[in-house]
C-alpha cells in the first residue's frame, strides 16, 4: 500500500507532529511502557471502488488513527489537528472520528481517513 506508507512518511516528516509526538508512531500497536501522547495506525479496508470490463480501476482505502493520551482533549486535540493538516495536504478525506476512554485512564481519539486511489 504505497498511499499508506506515503502518509505515514509524511506525518513522520512533519515538524509539527514530530514536534507533539515524536517517534511514538506505532503501527496496529503500542509497546505496553511507551510515552504519551502515542499514536497508533492501521490500514482499516482496501476496497475496489471502481471496476470495468472486469478490471479494477480504483482502490478506496481506510487508514485509522488511534491518539493515546493521559491528559485528555486538552493533549490529543493538537496531535489531531497535525494528523488532519498532513492527511488532507496530502489528498486524503476526513471520515469517522471518536473519542473514548480506556481502562486505564488513557483517552483515546479515533480518527480515519479514506483516499481513492
Amino acid at each position: 500500500m504505497d498511499a499508506v506508507k506515503n502518509a505515514i512518511a509524511a506525518l513522520r516528516a512533519d515538524k509539527d507532529f514530530a514536534d507533539l509526538v515524536g517517534a511514538n508512531l506505532y503501527h496496529q500497536r503500542a509497546p505496553k511502557v511507551c510515552k504519551y501522547p502515542a499514536v497508533i495506525y492501521s490500514l482499516v479496508s482496501s476496497n475496489p471502488s471502481l471496476s470495468g470490463d472486469n478490471e479494477k480501476l480504483y482502490d478506496r482505502i481506510r487508514i485509522r488513527f488511534h491518539i493515546l493520551t493521559k491528559a485528555g482533549s486538552a493533549s490529543y486535540n493538537p496531535v489531531s489537528a497535525a494528523i488532519t493538516n498532513v492527511m488532507v495536504s496530502a489528498g486524503w478525506v476526513e471520515g469517522e472520528t471518536v473519542e473514548m476512554m480506556e481502562d486505564d485512564d488513557i483517552f483515546v481519539r479515533v480518527i480515519d481517513f479514506i483516499k481513492q486511489e
